[in-house]
């Protein structure tokens, strides 16, 4: 196993930190209008309050798939190169468990 298959998986790095990105700033957006209601609009959790309390959870729950996709991607990539003294054949399995693992969290997300 060569140097460049133990960094595959860190070549969706920039895809998930896009990703990251982009739905922190929604995130915010989402809190921000949160702040916005008044207090007793908030006390009384009309549907608008209700609908932006779950986009914020929907929200957390991928920006967690997206932060678990990426420590995946680099610890497959750490693991295969430790595991590469150990033979190609357990390295590349490892390689290919994170991967798949990460992909799998950006799919959630």
């Amino acid at each position: 196993m060569d140097a460049l298959e133990l960094l595959f998986p860190r070549t969706y790095l920039p895809g998930a930190a896009l990703l990251i990105i982009s739905t922190s700033q929604r995130y915010t957006h989402v809190n921000d209008q949160i702040h916005n209601f008044s207090e007793e609009e908030c006390r009384m959790r009309t549907q608008r309050v209700l609908t932006e309390l779950r986009k914020a959870g929907l929200f957390r729950n991928a920006m967690i798939g997206l932060y678990m996709s990426t420590a995946l991607f680099s610890l497959g990539s750490l693991t295969a190169f430790i595991a590469s003294t150990w033979g190609p054949e357990t390295s590349k399995t490892l390689l290919e468990i994170s991967s798949v693992a990460g992909v799998a969290c950006i799919l959630f997300s």
